[in-house]
């Protein structure tokens, strides 16, 4: 069964509920369209983790191809339906997102792991819940995103909700089984800090998709975990009530007064 057909709630769905419940309920039913920067996103995952997957699922387009031409457009006939085509400008970025990867010297925690794992399992609130994990090892696994400009990542990072994204994933990789927080040795044969480390860790590989193509293999801590799995739950929480009243607000459902950003006032606070 694919991915995508497993009814379960995901991340992806269920983070639509920070911006509202009507978010949600409207994506249901208006799915957000496919962009250029979503597919340039999917085949750099997966030339950096599944290489041997990449020329049956994508084709980079000559750089003059010309698809209005009578060349051009019978080299686009040729092309199977169930290939994506990317232009050469774009298979140069994840040429060079690939190669920034995998030089990168903490590349050894990508090894030894599987690639685009699906997770199942049910929350402890009865909902039943899907992920897919980009690698996963027995006690880690690392989730890989490419980004516009690596300073600006870890703020980013707060913005999108990846540590809700991250500890969705810990959680449900532990609760199905692709993960373990228990330690191999005896306990007794562990120093006392040792026993009360989490065993399972998650990393995040985060690459440029413009020049230098910087990338950087960042360690979600606890807190960050901790916070992510306090906002999932808040969520899921919110998802159930309305899934149950079948009531799906928006976000002003009172009314409300109007502040403007401290930038749009002056120094004795009038607005200008």
């Amino acid at each position: 069964m694919r991915y995508d057909e497993i009814e379960a709630m995901n991340w992806s769905s269920l983070k639509l509920m920070d911006t509202s419940p009507l978010m949600y309920h409207w994506r249901q039913t208006h799915p957000r369209p496919d962009t250029p920067s979503f597919l340039l996103g999917r085949a750099i995952h997966c030339a950096i983790l599944e290489p041997d997957q990449f020329d049956s699922r994508y084709i980079i387009r000559p750089e003059k191809l010309d698809g209005r031409t009578k060349a051009g457009k019978a080299w686009l006939a040729d092309v199977p339906k169930d290939v994506e085509t990317l232009p050469a400008a774009k298979g140069e970025v994840i040429k060079e997102c690939t190669a920034s990867v995998l030089r990168h010297p903490d590349f050894d925690i990508l090894e030894c792991t599987r690639r685009e794992v699906t997770a199942t399992w049910t929350d402890r609130s009865g909902v039943k819940c899907k992920g897919r994990l980009d690698a996963v090892g027995p006690r880690h696994f690392v989730d890989l995103k490419s980004c516009d400009d690596l300073g600006r990542f870890e703020r980013d990072a707060a913005k999108f909700l990846y540590h809700g994204q991250l500890a969705w994933y810990l959680d449900g990789a532990i609760q199905s089984g692709l993960m373990t927080q228990e330690s191999d040795e005896p306990p007794d044969e562990l120093d006392e800090d040792e026993r009360f480390t989490p065993m399972s860790q998650a990393y995040i590989v985060a690459v440029e998709t413009s020049e230098p193509y910087d990338c950087g293999f960042f360690r979600v801590p606890e807190y960050a975990i901790e916070c992510g799995r306090e906002l999932y739950r808040r969520l899921l929480d919110l998802w159930i009530s309305c899934r149950d009243a079948d009531v799906w607000p928006g976000r002003f459902q009172v009314l409300t007064d109007l502040e403007l950003p401290i930038s749009s006032r002056d120094a004795e606070g009038d607005v200008w």
